[in-house]
């Protein structure tokens, strides 16, 4: 258990860095109307903070029965002890993009909240249950009152239909699924075949 400490008191070292620190918010959302740390802003935030430290950090992403997870691990570059935080993710469904890309998405922000979490790093910005977020997301969200349009039938897509193949050849050239769900409305098995042909 000692030996474990030294890993420890070299993360609270590293926090105490950061919280002596002061830097201006780079980020800005317009939506919401507030300020934030852009993910660079808080690597370059803990990597200058590690260096003091004599940690580094190692961010990687695992998968096991449950699901995809993070895993952010942090060394001690003189004794070689670590410490590990881990957290649930996902692969994200961004629109116009293919796998790599949200995979990449996946480990910026995994990343970026693992980092913030294991150095307290805190946004308070990024509470969305605060009582003033609350009441901007429910003003935004207020129902509005819309045309109505003639509802237009999608057709049934299966393994038979003729554009199939077509199909097929969009998802492999990073065509994404949810895409294909607003032109045809499709089985959860013809889902499960469309991708297993498509990653075949």
């Amino acid at each position: 258990m000692k030996e474990s400490l030294k890993v420890l008191n070299k993360i609270a070292e590293a926090k105490k860095f950061i919280r002596n620190t002061k830097i201006e918010k780079k980020g800005r959302n317009t939506y919401s109307n507030y300020d934030y740390y852009t993910p660079d802003q808080i690597v370059n935030l803990v990597q200058d903070a590690c260096e003091k430290a004599g940690i580094i950090t190692l961010f990687s992403t695992h998968q096991n029965e449950f699901g995809l997870f993070a895993e952010l691990n942090i060394v001690d570059l003189t004794s070689g002890e670590n410490h590990s935080y881990f957290q649930v993710t996902a692969i994200p469904d961004i629109k116009a993009t293919n796998i790599a890309q949200q995979l990449g998405g996946m480990n910026t922000y995994s990343n970026r909240y693992l980092l913030m979490f294991a150095f307290d790093i805190v946004d308070n910005n990024l509470d969305f249950d605060t009582t003033e977020n609350t009441k901007k997301t429910a003003t935004k969200q207020a129902p509005k009152t819309v045309a109505k349009t003639p509802v237009v039938e999608k057709p049934v897509l299966s393994i038979t239909h003729d554009k199939w193949d077509a199909l097929v050849t969009y998802m492999k050239g990073g065509g994404t699924l949810e895409s294909i769900r607003l032109k045809y409305v499709m089985s959860k098995k013809t889902e499960d075949a469309l991708m297993e042909e498509v990653n075949g």
